[in-house]
């Protein structure tokens, strides 16, 4: 229950989860330091607990969760973008790669890859998915790259104005 956009240099999620019926504002992002050059950044989508549990499993966190997929409980799938390049884990944590330059992921890819494909820049593409999908919503949280540094920035889905 989510959208994730990757386009013009720029990774952008919601923050929209759900728990049973109901859609809260969860965190579905990590990023991990992988040495030199800019960290990874990872967004899980699916349902709330199952995009926790695959994002800590991903972090690191292997005692509290040995493996991502769990047997009768609701898959997350998760989308990594590092230097340009776009890798989905789906399926007992098996990696694609994805060729292309900008992609949309979740529920609310359809009406991302609308707004991209009329011109959209991937923060717009995510707040139409926002306004559209019933299982999308805000804050949206985009990172870019600025002179080698990973840059964080969070925007009302609403109206795009940039908080703090």
């Amino acid at each position: 229950m989510t959208v994730i956009v990757v386009a013009g240099g720029h990774f952008v999620v919601d923050s929209a989860g759900m728990q049973g019926n109901t859609l809260h504002s969860v965190v579905k992002y990590r990023t991990k330091n992988l040495g030199s050059g800019p960290p990874l950044v990872a967004a899980a989508f699916g349902n709330a607990d199952a995009c926790e549990r695959l994002l800590c499993w991903w972090g690191g966190d292997t005692a509290r969760y040995p493996h991502p997929i769990t047997r009768n409980r609701p898959v997350a799938e998760m989308v990594t973008w590092n230097r340009g390049k776009i890798f989905k884990f789906h399926d007992q944590s098996t990696q694609s790669t994805h060729l292309t330059g900008d992609c949309a992921f979740g529920d609310g890819a359809e009406y991302a890859y609308g707004a991209l494909a009329m011109g959209a820049t991937a923060l717009q593409a995510a707040q139409v998915a926002c306004k559209y999908s019933p299982s999308c919503g805000g804050p949206l949280i985009q990172f870019k790259i600025n002179n080698g540094e990973l840059i964080k920035e969070i925007y009302d889905a609403d109206q795009l104005q940039r908080r703090g």
